[in-house]
């Protein structure tokens, strides 16, 4: 569909020829998934992972989705800014990903945790 997302969103898994995660929010880079040592690969994380303060986030609009390709289920880590506390918070999307090219993916759930600590993938 055609238009500008809402105000105030934060994430938008969408097909452009292959998955790709998109950042929305403001110029001081508060929104962004959870990357490999790379930098631009997105990570699946798992269980037991931590996203927090201490990893690594990128915004890239386009690519970095290669882990994400078709029949990957996992967490991708988030960070986003609050705009009800004005502070950035950390948390998950549980995905599933679908087809050949990671889309239609589906949420499965999603947590953060809105006091702006870290969180573990229980």
């Amino acid at each position: 569909p055609g238009g500008a997302p809402p105000s105030g969103w934060d994430f938008n898994p969408y097909d452009g020829g292959t998955l790709f995660f998109y950042w929305g929010g403001d110029v001081n880079d508060e929104n962004g998934g959870v990357v490999e040592a790379d930098l631009t690969t997105y990570s699946v994380l798992g269980s037991g992972d931590t996203i927090g303060a201490g990893s690594d986030f990128g915004v890239g609009a386009q690519g970095g989705t290669d882990n994400w390709l078709g029949g990957v289920t996992g967490y991708l880590g988030v960070k986003f800014l609050n705009e009800g506390t004005g502070q950035t918070n950390f948390g998950y999307v549980h995905i599933t990903t679908s087809g050949p090219i990671g889309f239609p993916m589906t949420i499965l759930d999603y947590a953060y945790d809105q006091t702006g600590a870290d969180i573990t993938i229980p």
